[in-house]
């Protein structure tokens, strides 16, 4: 990859998955810095060491799985009702309606891109109001402390790279 950013056939090099001690040792040995690294991230798992280390390190974080594979939005699932009840605890007119909206406001206020999928049109549509809804600074102070006092713990929802050293 670096071989083809300096014959300018890529304009950036990308990785995906890499965890903080990928990361680090990525950054002790490559010639070109990534741009960004694309991984798992939402408030139920939100990398906060990584998270730093690429910013320190100019590395664009992109989400993917914001939605929790879309666990965080169904109200039949645990994680969803956990959400909405911590937030509801803060914020008692809460409409969970918005919470795609809030779950995305909250990535992109730790300046990270996201990528919330769907392959239905409206809730496609959908997305792009998030510059619509209101940001609720208690909302997003309850998804940045939803790990916080260890009765909820983090969970991934897709392939973990921690078995890859």
């Amino acid at each position: 990859m670096e071989q083809a950013y300096r014959e300018n056939k890529v304009r950036a090099i990308g990785v995906s998955n890499y965890t903080t001690s990928h990361m680090q040792e990525l950054l002790e040995t490559c010639q070109v810095q990534p741009a960004l690294n694309q991984v798992e991230l939402h408030p139920f798992y939100p990398q906060n060491e990584l998270h730093q280390l690429c910013s320190k390190s100019n590395v664009l974080i992109q989400a993917y799985s914001s939605f929790g594979e879309g666990s965080l939005l169904n109200p039949s699932s645990v994680y969803h009702q956990t959400l909405v009840q911590r937030i509801m605890q803060k914020v008692p007119d809460f409409n969970s309606q918005h919470l795609p909206h809030h779950l995305l406001h909250w990535a992109l206020a730790r300046n990270i891109s996201v990528i919330p999928k769907s392959t239905t049109p409206g809730r496609i549509a959908s997305n792009f109001e998030v510059f619509n809804v209101p940001v609720d600074e208690k909302i997003r102070d309850v998804m940045d402390q939803l790990l916080s006092d260890g009765l909820v713990k983090p969970i991934k929802f897709c392939w973990d790279p921690l078995s890859i050293s």
